[in-house]
């Protein structure tokens, strides 16, 4: 039996405003509140809700043979309530039928367990608490920032009673997803199947493909064409139902038709992600420290997210922060601080993707820009810190030494 596991994933991106050199000391106001309202307005109504309501829709057709999983940031659900509360309201009556899971993650999407471990285990908990208090329902397989782990993150999560992460991208000789004994309790590597879902996500609503109109039956075709093992994580983008493909395009009768296709396949039935765990087979050799030598995402992570200097110099500022903001106990601003702890802030900097090919994807228009906004923050963050005593503010030395002097001129 061929077990698979339905993901939809979400992961808002929380915008600053351009925050420009002389607004510091001056504006308190670091996100754009209007263009984040639109933006989770429009999703909301596009995506998520539609989306949602095919989902119950077909749970209520097939019970208990129809099960999915969701992977859904703290900052989505916090600008949800803030913004859409409706959409909280839908996740709770699909939490409601038992044949939902939520997969854990940190809060704000912090980018490293190595930066911070204080804040790492504050937004893991921040999470959990959050989906068992709205849901009902508790978390036992993790997902990190952009499917980045590391030995401290692993033992820390074994520790703590979880049965496993998702991963993607191994190397070939790898199984696809196996446990392992991690500090003296089965632990799992699931592997998302991502090559089935994006090209047709992406592609779903263009007609220069040659596969256009796409449907749930090429779909389950695709499937079956797929070399399945014991378990398929198929794992959808929230963002490609609604809102990247309209739905004019049909891409809401292509998901209810999905099961119904699925179906048509021997030996197939749809699980949530933490009852596929006990059906992993045992890697043969030690699994958790090849995982970690040899993830093809990990060098591509660090090159997207810390590639270059402005980066590597962005996360360091950010980080060295930490311990005044908190000395502050300031809620205000150490909440704002949270909020840029997203890696998303990071991934904006990157100049290698936000060519000047591509920079309309880029919602600050350049890396360079993202950089400039991300800083003006943090200075102003450092003026307030000043203001409060926390940090010394600095003197103004009027040097006489020949070299300045040379280097003014």
């Amino acid at each position: 039996m061929v077990k698979v596991c339905l993901y939809f994933n979400l992961d808002l991106d929380l915008f600053m405003n351009k925050y420009r050199v002389y607004d510091i000391g001056h504006n308190n106001v670091y996100f754009d509140d209007n263009r984040n309202k639109e933006h989770i307005m429009k999703i909301s109504k596009e995506s998520i809700m539609p989306t949602n309501k095919v989902l119950l829709d077909l749970i209520k057709i097939y019970g208990e043979k129809f099960k999915v999983n969701f992977s859904i940031s703290g900052l989505a659900f916090e600008m949800f309530e803030k913004y859409a509360p409706e959409v909280i309201e839908s996740f709770q009556k699909l939490a409601k039928t038992g044949c939902v899971e939520f997969i854990s993650q940190t809060y704000y999407g912090t980018l490293d367990v190595s930066y911070s471990l204080k804040e790492f285990l504050f937004q893991f908990e921040k999470y959990n608490t959050f989906i068992e208090e709205k849901f009902g329902l508790k978390c036992n397989i993790f997902k990190n920032s952009e499917f980045n782990y590391t030995k401290e993150v692993l033992d820390f999560l074994s520790q703590h009673n979880f049965d496993g992460v998702l991963i993607k991208s191994l190397s070939s000789h790898l199984k696809p997803s196996y446990k392992v004994k991690l500090n003296l309790r089965d632990f799992a590597f699931m592997e998302i199947n991502s090559g089935i879902c994006d090209e047709v996500q992406r592609r779903f609503a263009d007609q220069t493909w040659d596969r256009w109109p796409y449907s749930a039956e090429k779909f389950a075709q695709d499937v079956s064409n797929f070399k399945l093992g014991n378990e398929l994580n198929l794992f959808f983008d929230y963002e490609y139902f609604g809102y990247k493909n309209r739905d004019s395009s049909g891409i809401f009768d292509f998901l209810k038709y999905i099961p119904n296709e699925l179906f048509k396949l021997e030996n197939l039935d749809f699980n949530k992600v933490g009852e596929v765990f006990s059906s992993l087979e045992f890697s043969d050799d030690d699994g958790q420290n090849q995982f970690l030598s040899s993830s093809i995402d990990a060098s591509e992570f660090y090159e997207n997210y810390l590639g270059n200097k402005l980066q590597k110099h962005a996360i360091s500022e950010f980080f060295d922060l930490e311990n005044h903001v908190f000395k502050s106990e300031n809620d205000d601003l150490i909440n704002n601080w949270r909020k840029l702890s997203s890696c998303n802030h990071f991934y904006f900097m990157n100049t290698r993707i936000f060519s000047s090919r591509n920079r309309y994807e880029n919602p600050y228009h350049s890396p360079y820009d993202a950089y400039v906004y991300f800083m003006n923050i943090l200075n102003d963050m450092i003026f307030k810190l000043r203001e409060l005593g926390i940090l010394p503010k600095p003197s103004l030395v009027l040097s006489t030494d020949d070299s300045v002097k040379k280097g003014v001129s």
